[in-house]
């Protein structure tokens, strides 16, 4: 099982790739003006604070002070050079989408029902952005 600082290493990673997803989605939105830009870019938001918040409750028990939470810290593959059009964008968040409800996934196995909880809120709300996203084809 790992410790509370592993466990603190691991969200900040999520919350690392959420920001990325929020970037992405902003800049998406200045190319494309899709207003389902903006609600992705506003749920990224809304997860980090969920996680960022997870953090702040296992700090309290002591743990050390995680290092600064930066997008280079994302798991996210990078974006494509030169990514242009609504469909482009598009399929970028999708990847986004997805790759971050797999990883949220695999990390519910921190045997940490609060962290659990947490990482599972995200990996549905993934899901359900990423169902709007497969609406708009």
């Amino acid at each position: 099982m790992p410790n509370t600082e592993d466990t603190i290493q691991r969200l900040n990673r999520h919350v690392a790739s959420l920001l990325d997803l929020e970037e992405r989605a902003n800049e998406a939105k200045h190319h494309c003006e899709l207003p389902l830009f903006d609600q992705i870019a506003d749920e990224a938001v809304s997860w980090q604070g969920t996680i960022l918040q997870r953090v702040l409750d296992l700090l309290d028990g002591g743990a050390d002070l995680p290092p600064l939470i930066d997008s280079r810290r994302s798991y996210l593959d990078p974006m494509p050079s030169g990514i242009a059009g609504v469909e482009a964008h598009l399929g970028a968040i999708r990847k986004a989408l997805t790759t971050i409800g797999e990883r949220t996934l695999l990390d519910m196995d921190l045997k940490d029902p609060n962290t659990t909880f947490v990482l599972a809120q995200v990996s549905r709300g993934a899901s359900q952005v990423l169902q709007d996203v497969e609406k708009v084809r």
